[in-house]
């Protein structure tokens, strides 16, 4: 149908995997309960070439989605977040309702923290999500 394929490989420890899994499973199948179980007594094969190599275990949260994100505007499959943002400032400035201003350094990624009533702050996201 000629949708866009990106192969996102978010890797992790068997370590790492253990410790989030809430069901236990991963614990059973290191004790021998679970047979055939991927990762542990059944081989997990990674991927040869993903486009993008998330380590799940070593990022945060924020650098993982930020690669993701980079790699699709980049390649065009979503609008850039800086496009995005010039819209709403534009409504939000034509209803005086858009607080602070943008960040000098780091216009490209500036994002919002979204206020009660509609409300929004640009906050540059090289600031740690703090107000620019």
């Amino acid at each position: 149908n000629g949708a866009a394929f990106v192969e996102v490989f978010v890797k992790a420890s068997l370590d790492t995997l253990v410790q989030r899994d809430v069901k236990g499973l991963y614990k059973k199948a290191i004790a021998g309960e679970i047979a055939n179980f991927t990762g542990v007594s059944d081989p997990y094969e990674e991927p040869l070439t993903p486009e993008i190599l998330v380590s799940s275990d070593t990022e945060a949260i924020a650098e993982s989605a930020t690669k993701i994100i980079d790699h699709l505007e980049e390649n065009g499959l979503i609008e850039p977040a800086y496009a995005l943002a010039q819209e709403v400032e534009k409504r939000f400035a034509a209803l005086g309702e858009l607080q602070g201003s943008w960040c000098a350094r780091h216009t490209a990624r500036a994002k919002f923290i979204w206020l009660e009533q509609g409300r929004a702050i640009p906050v540059c996201s090289r600031l740690r999500q703090q107000p620019c």
